[in-house]
């Protein structure tokens, strides 16, 4: 009986605290906590892509061979997926910024280690440390961020959060096409310790989300949450009513994996698992081995292949914001399909056209392609959480984040395998401009979750 009256109780304040951050305006203080978070997960950007332009000086500085680059570019990815992996259960068990602060802290420490690496294996034990630091960066502060506002708005803030991510890479091509000639690589790995920094001020500055301190049963934490985003936003929120601190019921609300693929969710945990991989499958394929692809098959030189990468990338922080723009409007269904069925299209185009050795016009598709596909990936890190509920949204996010990195794992390190086995640059387009379609049909069946509050 006494268990009953806890867990309703629990539930009553949950959805209390769940409707005061309902009713908060959008200001001040969420733009700045957004500002933090996306200034850390453009540097996050910025240390992923490192590799890409930085690889073709390491080969010829290390001799390196082609299993040796492998390795190199596997171990980062496979890192972001180990991370992705523990990251949801932690951020679920022990709360959102614990997780956040020791990602920066990974992603900031290996990322000093690279740049005082002497050799290609310190170089592949770096990448796989900061690879779990930014693979539990990314998706926890997306999913956090959507915690601290209101479903009426959530859709842009979110968005607006992730083009630090498409920046962050487009820095990363303009810092490494002007400064890789000038100073080598390694100053580029210390300028991507930053995150070290930056993790005083999320420790100082960002609280621990209201909701999950709620649904777990730490209503003192939670109102005390609730007191501090008052103060910061100056807006007045209703006061809870004085209850115990129900801890004790919070942790017997713990929920486990298997809850993701209960009756009600497998259907959204199957299709947001198959967007995930698919997308990033095939924007890692294109972000790692581009610039290669221009050099050794279109005969570019290095500073051209470069040049032709940052145009995609340009063109991919556009279509983040193009899709931050109407995914309040049209949905986020809509978003998905669409931006699968143009990146899809371009490739395949890409793929009709690349007997002509027409490099401008392949990389002014390339350019569409990753228009719509950053669009669209985007927005599975918005899309993910709202899918499920609090207690369930970090695993829910670290699936989704886990399937992301599987892809990319697979993008990165079966692109080499294809270029090995003598794939034409004709297949390899319509291989990946096909996932890109059957990834569009998939979004047609998923589950529209505008305008819904978080539970």
């Amino acid at each position: 009986m006494t268990h009953a009256r806890e867990t309703l109780e629990h539930l009553s304040l949950s959805t209390q605290i769940n409707a005061r951050i309902e009713g908060l305006p959008v200001v001040g203080w969420q733009a700045r906590v957004r500002l933090l978070l996306g200034v850390i997960t453009f540097f996050e950007a910025f240390d992923l892509l490192l590799i890409s332009f930085t690889l073709p000086l390491l080969k010829q500085q290390w001799q390196l061979d082609p299993t040796q680059v492998t390795l190199i570019i596997g171990s980062g990815t496979l890192g972001m997926l180990l991370g992705a992996l523990f990251a949801g259960a932690l951020a679920d068990r022990v709360g959102r910024k614990p997780v956040l602060l020791a990602a920066m802290l990974l992603t900031g420490l290996f990322s000093a280690l690279i740049a005082c690496s002497s050799d290609w294996q310190g170089l592949l034990l770096g990448r796989l440390l900061q690879g779990i630091g930014i693979g539990a960066e990314v998706p926890i502060a997306a999913l956090y961020l959507s915690e601290i506002v209101s479903a009426r708005v959530r859709g842009r803030f979110v968005l607006v959060y992730e083009l630090s991510f498409p920046c962050g890479l487009m820095f990363a091509g303009m810092a490494c096409t002007w400064a890789l000639p000038l100073m080598g690589w390694r100053p580029l790995y210390w300028l991507g310790s930053v995150p070290l920094l930056l993790a005083v001020l999320v420790y100082a500055y960002v609280p621990e989300s209201a909701r999950w301190l709620a649904a777990r049963g730490q209503f003192r934490r939670a109102q005390a949450c609730m007191a501090h985003m008052e103060r910061a936003t100056g807006c007045a929120v209703p006061e809870p009513m004085p209850v115990e601190d129900l801890t004790t019921a919070g942790r017997r609300a713990s929920v486990g994996w298997r809850q993701l693929f209960n009756p009600g969710l497998r259907h959204a945990s199957a299709s947001v698992a198959a967007l995930w991989f698919l997308g990033y499958l095939v924007n890692f394929a294109l972000l790692i081995w581009l610039p290669s692809l221009y050099v050794e098959v279109f005969s570019t030189s290095l500073a051209q292949a470069l040049n032709f990468a940052l145009l995609s990338n340009v063109a991919g922080l556009a279509g983040c914001m193009a899709g931050a723009g109407c995914v309040d409007r049209i949905g986020r269904v809509p978003l998905l399909f669409g931006g699968y069925l143009g990146a899809g299209l371009s490739l395949v185009l890409i793929a009709l056209t690349v007997a002509a050795q027409q490099v401008l016009l392949v990389a002014l598709l390339a350019a569409s392609c990753s228009f719509f596909l950053y669009a669209a990936n985007m927005s599975l890190h918005l899309y993910t959480p709202e899918l499920y509920p609090t207690l369930l949204r970090g695993k829910g996010a670290a699936w989704g984040a886990l399937c992301n990195r599987s892809g990319a794992l697979l993008g990165s390190i079966g692109m080499g395998w294809l270029l090995a086995w003598d794939w034409g640059a004709m297949a390899i387009f319509i291989l990946l401009g096909g996932l890109l379609l059957l990834a569009s049909a998939i979004a047609l069946q998923a589950r529209e979750t505008k305008g819904r509050a978080l539970g």
